[in-house]
């Protein structure tokens, strides 16, 4: 299985954001454990029964390939994607992928620490964009 290659120097650290239920997925590890990462049926968010928030995997010897070795969000996989992007950062995982030869990135909320700031700071720059392109509103 083909992984993507990680950025030289970045790692997840103490992000856990893929592993507290904003993603999807059956864990089975070698070792015959198992646990589930998603939403209850209520909304609520179910983390990997293994992780330790803000510290990682407490199976990481044990993880499986899928989920847990295969998904690398972009910060991970793109050296342009800024350090603000990181999801224990942004509150939000950015995954690229391409389906039936469409490109697309997906971005998947991750807890409530995005700020209007973030926001504002975003669309300030489309609207600097636009202005600068269009010649002014």
């Amino acid at each position: 299985m083909d992984l993507l290659p990680i950025v030289n120097g970045r790692s997840c650290g103490d992000c856990t954001k893929c592993c507290e239920g904003h993603l999807r997925g059956d864990i089975k590890l070698s070792d015959g454990r198992e646990s589930w990462i998603g939403q209850e049926e209520d909304g609520k968010l179910h983390p990997c029964g293994f992780l330790k928030i803000g510290e990682g995997c407490g199976a990481y010897a044990e993880r499986p390939t899928i989920p847990c070795k295969v998904f690398k969000c972009d910060w991970l996989t793109n050296p342009d994607m800024p350090e603000s992007f990181k999801p224990s950062n942004s509150g939000a995982i950015f995954s690229t992928r391409t389906v039936n030869g469409q490109t697309y990135t997906k971005i998947i909320e991750a807890g409530r620490n995005w700020t209007q700031k973030f926001y504002l700071g975003l669309f300030n720059i489309t609207c600097q964009e636009e202005k600068t392109s269009h010649g002014g509103y």
